[in-house]
């Protein structure tokens, strides 16, 4: 059965806005009108924040934003060993290695520098390079 009554009208054409609109009812003040349920309140459909904020910088990436990062020194070795039989030296094989620039520790006579290998695969890992002092060359060579 139909309701002819103006208020029953009105609230038909509010319900339609409503769905529209995507708005919701919520609970509040109800009123009975020709056996209906009506809420006198309604609220909008839940916004997204309207602040959004950056993903957060780690502090080591911060500290080295101000840094020239330089390419690493790579450098061709060629690998001998001593035949101790023939007295010779022989080549064994070739390996590249990425350099430090910076020597990790000083002896008497060489410095040390960190190294890793590039390549052959199967000799990867981190290597120690030694290299005599300039001073070191010179004394060895007065006494020669």
């Amino acid at each position: 059965m139909k309701c002819k009554n103006e208020y029953c009208k009105k609230k038909d054409e509010w319900a339609e806005f409503e769905k529209r609109m995507g708005l919701k009812r919520t609970e509040g003040r109800e009123k009975k009108s020709c056996g209906v349920k009506v809420v006198s309140s309604f609220s909008p459909r839940p916004r997204a924040p309207a602040t959004v904020f950056p993903k957060s910088v780690s502090i080591g990436d911060l500290l080295k934003a101000g840094k020239l990062i330089k390419p690493p020194n790579a450098y061709i070795f060629n690998l001998e060993y001593f035949d101790v039989h023939k007295c010779i030296w022989v080549n064994a094989s070739t390996i590249k290695l990425q350099v430090e620039d910076e020597k990790f520790a000083s002896g008497a006579f060489r410095d040390a520098y960190k190294a890793k290998c590039l390549d052959p695969p199967d000799l990867r890992g981190e290597w120690v390079l030694k290299r005599y002092q300039d001073t070191s060359t010179n004394t060895i060579g007065n006494v020669c």
